[in-house]
């Protein structure tokens, strides 16, 4: 290849991150990769996410748009139904609330671009079954603030997703972003912190709404082996992850684990 080619760069990195896994895998022999069952890198990786951000329950998916789409599925949002977004954002958001019929109604932001939780209260409606807050080029949204006025209008079945897209491993209030919602999802692609490509993490705190994602992005043999019979949803669209992404994104999440020790 032309040594000035512009994907020779990113070429050899990848190249470099195999070898690496190959010395992972021949230490701890993960097993067998696949994206089907869920084995070897793909579960390395929602295992070494969940160690860095402290949480039980991740699901490696193919991007973030698609992340966001299924985390509104989980939250029960379909027709006619309302997702808080900030007005300026990533399309994916609004893309993902106009696919299940429901509408986007949007939140007021300032001038980083960060919604405006004093103006999220009055656009709540009997209707709203999701917020979206977007931690825009790495700067917080107060997502407990949110929380507290949830909790001070009785709405707790109103369900808080939080984008970390461009914020992975920030912390706000000593916390990282991403564990004070219902769920966090994270992009692993282009002009992101971590940059493997393609490929993004769900991450969420209770086992009966892991399973619930999964029954949204899993094969029928991924639902057998977590026990779920083959009770897939008639609307999941179940899009895997590349199995190569998953190897990249080991190799990645070892680093920043050992640049954190």
């Amino acid at each position: 290849m032309d040594k000035y080619h512009p994907d020779k760069k990113w070429l050899e990195g990848a190249i470099q991150s195999y070898i690496e896994y190959l010395k992972i895998e021949n230490e701890y022999s993960l097993g067998n990769t696949s994206q089907i069952l869920g084995s070897g890198a793909v579960k390395e990786s929602e295992s070494l996410l969940c160690q860095l951000y402290g949480c039980q329950y991740a699901r490696l998916i193919p991007s973030a748009s698609y992340g966001l789409r299924v985390c509104m599925q989980v939250s029960g949002v379909g027709i006619d139904d309302e997702v808080i977004i900030p007005e300026v954002d990533w399309i994916a958001s609004e893309a993902a609330i106009v696919s299940l019929g429901a509408k986007p109604i949007y939140a007021p932001v300032n001038a980083k671009n960060i919604v405006n939780v004093n103006e999220i209260e009055e656009l709540i409606s009997t209707k709203t079954k999701s917020i979206v807050a977007t931690h825009y080029n790495a700067i917080p949204v107060d997502v407990l603030k949110i929380k507290r006025v949830l909790g001070r209008i009785n709405r707790p079945d109103v369900k808080i997703i939080e984008d970390c897209s461009q914020s992975f491993m920030v912390k706000y209030r000593n916390k990282l972003c991403g564990t004070t919602g219902d769920f966090a999802v994270f992009s692993f692609g282009p002009n992101k912190q971590i940059d493997i490509g393609e490929c993004g993490m769900i991450i969420c705190k209770e086992k009966d709404v892991y399973n619930q994602v999964i029954r949204y992005t899993g094969h029928p043999a991924n639902l057998l082996l977590n026990g779920m019979g083959d009770d897939t949803p008639a609307d999941a669209l179940s899009i895997r992850p590349n199995p190569l992404s998953a190897v990249l994104l080991v190799t990645e999440l070892r680093r920043i684990i050992t640049d954190y020790q």
